[in-house]
């Protein structure tokens, strides 16, 4: 882990205790992209429940090969290696559960609702969440 971020990183982990991410969590003050980071850790066996995490992408990777970059600090920019036993075709529908869960977490926290927008993308009003 690195230096100075909005996030409070010990917080995180003791959070993550007693998880499949406690002591898994690698934070980056910036980073070209954290699913590319990902990506290559997954090809090499890292371990289930690995946490990317930064403050700022300089080449995030979006669908169908678009790339784009964030606003130091303005956005949650995580990846997580995950190996679920599931088919290609049960797959697909992950992404769409995230996008739910987050849907739901933001709505119970923040008593804010966002519209989701395939595959997983959340808008607050006019603004991408």
């Amino acid at each position: 882990m690195h230096s100075a971020s909005e996030y409070n990183l010990d917080e995180l982990n003791a959070a993550l205790k007693r998880t499949i991410f406690s002591s898994k969590l690698h934070y980056f003050p910036e980073i070209a992209s954290t699913n590319t980071v990902a990506m290559q850790a997954a090809g090499t066996g890292t371990e289930e429940g690995t946490v990317f995490l930064t403050d700022q992408q300089t080449s995030g990777r979006g669908r169908n090969g678009h790339s784009w970059h964030s606003q130091p600090r303005t956005s949650i920019l995580v990846s997580i290696v995950l190996r679920p036993r599931i088919t290609a075709a049960q797959s697909l529908w992950l992404s769409l559960m995230a996008g739910v869960a987050t849907q739901k977490a933001i709505h119970e926290t923040c008593d804010v609702k966002c519209d989701l927008r395939w595959p997983n993308d959340l808008l607050a009003g006019k603004r991408k969440v």
